[in-house]
């Protein structure tokens, strides 16, 4: 069951990284072992109950020899798609932030794909740029 921080933010599941594991053959605790992650953690991130941080995104990376953004494309999608609409807008991510009720931190972080959107920033971003949080944000689709 997801706790009280996984109501507010939505994780995404990284199911590329789930499937380049099961290519490869490996189980979470060689993938765990290789990367210095602990084998639960792996497996929180596949089913998308922990977010995948950053250094551990690096150090799975490398064990793989590839870039982060392949084994978790869920995360740097949203990025590139709020990143590309907001210069759309030619708008400035600290004007981004002020009209979102946000900081520029929180955005410059969900722009590099190092956190997610809560529900209510989608809902203020999708807003913001007059579409539905399913176009903006697809990776975090329900539908």
């Amino acid at each position: 069951m997801r706790g009280m921080a996984s109501a507010l933010l939505t994780i995404p599941e990284c199911k590329t990284l789930k499937k380049k594991r099961k290519d490869k053959d490996w189980t979470q605790v060689y993938l765990g072992h290789q990367s210095g992650i602990g084998s639960n953690q792996i497996s929180s991130f596949e089913r998308g109950e922990k977010v995948a941080w950053p250094a551990a995104r690096v150090a799975i990376a490398k064990v793989f020899k590839v870039k982060e953004e392949v084994l978790f494309p869920e995360y740097y999608r949203c990025a590139k798609t709020l990143e590309e609409t907001r210069k759309n807008k030619d708008l400035g991510r600290r004007q981004l932030a002020n009209l979102a009720e946000s900081t520029l931190e929180d955005i410059k972080a969900i722009e590099k794909g190092t956190r997610s959107p809560t529900e209510s920033e989608k809902r203020r971003l999708a807003q913001i740029f007059g579409t539905s949080i399913d176009t903006l944000f697809p990776e975090f689709s329900t539908g």
